[in-house]
Order: C-alpha cells, then structure tokens, then sequence
C-alpha cells in the first residue's frame, strides 16, 4: 500500500498531472515513486502542488520548485490574512509560469541573473505600501488584488473590463519581457516602435502629469476601436 495516499501533483517539465506514491503503486502509469520525487518547502504556506526530484543529502521539502523559486518577498508567517492571499496569489503565479513555457519564454530568477532574471514581491498593502507593477525585472503584487470586492472597485474605477490576479500577472511579465527581450535587442525595438510608438521619447514628460491624465481621459471615450482597455491609450508601453 502506498506511503502516501493518492493525490495529484504537477510535475513541471513535463506538464503533468502526476500521483506521488511507494512501492508497487508507483509502477502504474501517471505515478512517480516519493524516493525519485518530494513535496516542496513551500507546500503549506505556498499551496505549491509541484514536486521535484530528489538529490542527496537534500533535506525533506528543501528544494524550491521553478514557480517558487521566482518569489523573493512574502508575507510575514504571523500574518494568516495575508498568508492566505499569498497562496491565491502563488497559485496565479504557477498559471502564468506554466503559460511562459509553451511559448518557450526564459523563466531565470535573480539568484541566477542579477541583473535581467525576475523576482515576485508579493506583498500586504495592509502592512506597508506596494504599488503593483515592473521595475527592472522585480514585479511587486498588492495581494489587496485577490480580494473579490477590491479587486470589483478598482475594475469599476479604473474602466477595466477584466482585472484578475493572473491578469495582473499577465500584465506585469510583458513589462518584465520587454524589459529583458524587447529593449535589448536592435531588431525587436525598432518592430516594437512602428507598432505602438516610442515608449521613450526624447523627454519623458510626454508620458507623465497632465498629459498621461488627458490622454487617459481621451482614451475613455474611444478605447473600444482600437485597444483592449482604456488604460492601454496611457502609454505605448502599457498598449
């Protein structure tokens, strides 16, 4: 009989459903043997349902899967409100991961790359302040987003059709790839401008102030022709 009753488990490679298992049991298709495989450090506070392989000397649930892995801030562990926004979060999080590889995207975090990986805050505006969105590489999350209400006020406000955790998400890893894959390169920039227009134009108060505010306002009123939400007429790089 199994060490571990039957449950699935995501195995990230492959993009697999998988049962973690012993003996016989693990011999079955769609079952890995819990010798080759282990839950993460990450499975309580996390609700990570990925495994991964076992290495030597690897202490029990050491090893931090590719999603996690990309987390650098969290919530404090006294914090349960926000420990369990954090999972909804982490669990958005693992989607949009999965969504990266088919399109082969590189997935490295700053452990790897100081300078271009990428990392998650995701934090509790209910302790300090966290402004949603990209700065080099680092995409900071208000786990706010994953409360229903607030997350229905601010789609109200904000004119937004659709506002999600994944969408944030979503949102913010195409800033991060522009800022890792479009910006560097001298044939995608040039693509990038003919297509939405210069994100840095020779003085960046174009794209700040009053001007932001008016085209924004404009961009209420006429969004529906030509973009995906109102806030996308702000800024190229937010079309």
């Amino acid at each position: 009989m199994s060490i571990l009753r039957q449950r699935a488990w995501v195995l990230l490679d492959g993009t697999a459903l998988l049962t973690i298992t012993s003996g016989e049991d693990s011999e079955r298709g769609g079952a890995v043997n819990c010798r080759q495989y282990q839950l993460r450090a990450n499975f309580h506070v996390a609700e990570c349902n990925w495994f991964v392989e076992v290495s030597p000397g690897m202490g029990a649930g050491a090893k931090l899967c590719t999603s996690c892995k990309l987390t650098r801030g969290r919530p404090n562990n006294a914090d349960t409100a926000a420990l369990a926004a954090f999972a909804a979060a982490e669990k958005a999080k693992r989607r949009l991961v999965v969504e990266l590889i088919e399109p082969k995207l590189p997935i490295i975090n700053r452990g790897q790359d100081p300078e271009y990986g990428l990392a998650f805050d995701l934090l509790s505006s209910e302790v300090g302040k966290v402004v949603t969105g990209h700065y080099n590489g680092v995409i900071p999350l208000d786990l706010a987003e994953g409360d229903d209400v607030h997350r229905a006020q601010l789609r109200i406000a904000m004119d937004e059709p659709h506002r999600t955790l994944l969408g944030h998400l979503r949102h913010e890893i195409g800033h991060y790839y522009f800022y890792r894959l479009v910006g560097t390169s001298e044939d995608y920039l040039p693509r990038f401008r003919a297509l939405f227009g210069d994100p840095t134009p020779p003085t960046r108060r174009r794209w700040t102030g009053t001007t932001t505010r008016v085209r924004r306002r404009a961009g209420r009123r006429t969004w529906k022709k030509n973009y995906v939400s109102s806030y996308a007429t702000m800024h190229p790089a937010e079309d």
